[in-house]
């Protein structure tokens, strides 16, 4: 309302900290040793590929694939008959 007036806005006191809090840094603080960390936990192993197995996605659209061949090869020949 004063602004609007022609008067001017009261000062306001600058933020203090993070969010008002007063708090000025997020410290982190630990004591460090000299000494190595524990060896990791043992795991499965090296990583091994599986041969002799293809199985999956590309193995059943080859699957569909020779199916459609042989249906069409039959309605053609069905087809060559009629």
């Amino acid at each position: 309302i004063t602004v609007n007036m022609g008067g001017t806005a009261p000062p306001t006191p600058p933020p203090g900290g993070i969010a008002g809090t007063g708090i000025s840094a997020l410290v982190q603080v630990s004591a460090h040793s000299q000494e190595a960390p524990a060896p990791p936990p043992e795991t499965w192993g090296a990583y091994q590929k599986k041969s002799g197995e293809h199985g999956g996605v590309v193995e059943m659209i080859n699957l569909l694939i020779k199916d459609l061949d042989k249906e069409m090869t039959e309605a053609e020949a069905q087809e060559k008959e009629d």
